[in-house]
């Protein structure tokens, strides 16, 4: 627990934890599904640990799928380039193809677009992470 904060009652902390767990599985998800974006999804999960459970928390930064990209973007260096533009085009060619030649519903259409502009912005917004030569 950090300083100065209040300690949670047991139905916040049971909520807390059912909230990451759930953001951590949808992040899984997005990792093998382009249309759903993984770092917001596992961030909102290390958020929700840190603030439940230390043992999860510690638990995900640890593991090889979270650990090195949250504790990059944690410590203010952000996500690297390569991965930027990996994750962006995996997901246009995705919603692409799913728009032209899954569906013809105007609304999931949509959906798939308003996804990939918060994907988008979400990316733009983070900070590049520099590779020391």
């Amino acid at each position: 627990m950090r300083p100065g904060t209040k300690p949670l009652n047991r139905t916040t902390r049971i909520l807390l934890i059912i909230g990451g767990t759930l953001s951590l599985a949808i992040g899984i998800v997005g990792a093998f599904l382009p249309v759903l974006p993984t770092t917001p999804f596992v961030l909102l999960a290390s958020l929700c640990y840190v603030r439940s459970s230390q043992r999860l928390y510690e638990r995900l930064m640890r593991s090889r799928f979270a650990g090195d990209h949250v504790l990059s973007i944690l410590d203010g260096k952000g996500i690297p380039l390569s991965t930027k533009i990996l994750s962006l085009s995996i997901s246009a060619v995705m919603i692409g193809y799913v728009s032209m030649f899954v569906t013809e519903n105007f609304l999931v259409r949509m959906l798939l677009g308003v996804l990939y502009l918060v994907q988008l912005i979400f990316m733009l917004s983070m900070k590049t992470l520099r590779r020391e030569r």
